[in-house]
């Protein structure tokens, strides 16, 4: 292995987990206030308008970034065709959505939804504007710049949406908040980078972009319509006020699952992109990462699901009750997103983005039988279809990747199975206590908190799991430099 890479992988992935965990901190802090403001209904409205522009974000997002990402030596011409070919899909896919936003309102009969959706759907353009700069900055593994911009955002646009919600502007204040919260994320992209686009546009750089990454934005667009169905069928088989309790249980679950699988693959892929013709070093670390990887997502989402009931009473109040059934099974179901995304990246970085969208058409073909489930027998059948799903996917997307590197499935399931017992324990225990012992909610959850820790640490340390010992070095490490004062100087370096 590169051992001049390894350093800025270790700090790009330290940045990337401190920005990743600040942001979430932050906006999980200001949900709870907002879901205690609001009401279940004005969350399902949200909901609602995420499932349509989500779908569109993913159009812009997905396919042209990631080619540049793959691409080792790209040039000002390459930037600026994918600027300007960003910036004119994100463009038409708001006026499709502003035309359309009358008949979504008439479909779920709501009619706050038409204005709403219009001028939610301004955020698709914003977030185009500054697609390239957050590229460049993923390309270099430099997270810190990252960091900076979704801390100030998530602090600014949040503290307006609660001041609106106190103000009465209800489910406005969840939209607005959402527009000023890409608004300043563009903005300081733009402020800290020093990327400009010019005026060339090369379409030999379109066809090659296009080429790869077209392919990858018809699987993104294919995950994500997969991924807000969902919530569409919730909201329209069932009730706006049920989606959203559906969807708080949902946003708990997926700030682990999801963005731990974005962390990781956003500092790891530009690192298997340079490893990508050794392919030992390239197996190595690729089991490493998983190894890693399923330990931090076991622990946290077998944690969250064991202490679901007293974190969402102690958060958000009794009238989220309904949410906390939803939270642990879907926990259940996001537990192996992670490493289905880890191997669907290495499918990625051969160029495969043919197989990938194959892969992704094969997985997403069987969102018609868990939908026909929920509309059949109810949201909780669904759900436990949906962990089904979640298990074959995870064969279908590790079936390729050992074509690739050798590293099989099973290989994959033996690996991660001591981290599997560690955590299933520490949910055994963590569950019992919340059932045998009463206490207040918010001393409940910090209870159960600490006894997780105490099992995972005290079963961790004397089986010497390779991944714990891993994840405790680096977190010694960069706390220790932190706390002597040069954290920030060897980070940089």
């Amino acid at each position: 292995m590169n051992k001049s890479a390894a350093p800025s992988t270790v700090r790009g992935l330290f940045w990337s987990l401190l920005d990743n965990f600040a942001f979430i901190g932050i906006q999980f802090l200001i949900g709870i206030i907002l879901a205690r403001i609001l009401a279940p209904r004005e969350f399902g409205l949200i909901g609602i308008i995420v499932a349509f522009t989500t779908v569109a974000q993913a159009i812009v997002d997905c396919g042209f970034p990631s080619a540049l990402i793959r691409k080792v030596d790209c040039r000002q011409t390459d930037y600026s065709t994918v600027f300007y070919c960003n910036l004119g899909i994100s463009l038409v896919l708001t006026l499709i959505l502003i035309l359309s936003a009358g008949a979504i309102a008439q479909v779920f009969k709501e009619p706050r939804l038409e204005h709403l959706i219009q001028a939610v759907s301004f955020c698709i353009v914003i977030n185009a504007a500054g697609v390239i700069q957050r590229t460049i900055f993923i390309k270099r593994i430099d997270f810190r710049e990252q960091m900076i911009v979704s801390v100030i955002s998530a602090l600014g646009a949040g503290s307006v949406g609660i001041t609106l919600a106190y103000m009465g502007f209800g489910v406005w204040s969840l939209a607005i908040m959402m527009l000023l919260l890409s608004t300043l994320n563009t903005m300081f992209f733009w402020i800290l980078s020093s990327w400009r686009p010019d005026l060339s546009f090369s379409y030999t750089s379109f066809r090659e972009m296009f080429g790869f990454g077209s392919k990858l934005l018809v699987s993104g667009l294919i995950d994500s319509i997969y991924t807000n169905l969902y919530g569409i069928v919730i909201g329209k088989v069932f009730s706006v006020q049920e989606l959203g309790y559906f969807t708080r249980a949902q946003q708990f679950q997926t700030v682990p699952s999801r963005n731990l699988a974005i962390i990781v693959t956003r500092v790891a892929y530009p690192k298997m992109a340079t490893l990508q013709h050794d392919d030992v070093a390239l197996r190595a670390y690729y089991r490493k990462l998983v190894r890693v990887l399923m330990y931090i997502s076991f622990m946290l989402m077998f944690g969250l699901a064991a202490t679901s009931k007293s974190l969402i009473l102690f958060t958000i109040g009794p009238k989220w009750t309904e949410s906390i059934l939803y939270m642990q099974m879907l926990c259940l179901a996001g537990v192996l997103y992670p490493l289905s995304a880890v191997n669907l990246s290495i499918v990625q970085l051969r160029g495969r983005s043919g197989l990938f969208l194959i892969m992704e058409i094969m997985k997403k073909m069987m969102v018609i039988p868990v939908v026909a489930v929920g509309v059949f027998f109810g949201i909780q059948a669904m759900i436990k279809a949906i962990i089904v799903e979640s298990i074959i996917s995870f064969f279908i997307n590790s079936s390729k990747s050992k074509q690739m590197t050798g590293y099989s499935s099973f290989d994959q399931l033996c690996d991660i199975a001591p981290s599997f017992a560690v955590a299933a324990c520490m949910a055994a225990a963590v569950f019992a206590f919340g059932e045998v012992v009463t206490l207040p909610y918010a001393w409940m959850f910090l209870s159960q908190v600490a006894l997780g820790i105490i099992v995972v640490v005290g079963l961790s340390k004397p089986l010497k799991l390779p991944e714990y010992e891993y994840f405790e070095a680096v977190a010694v490490r960069g706390v220790r430099k932190l706390c002597l004062g040069r954290g920030l100087r060897d980070w940089r370096s």
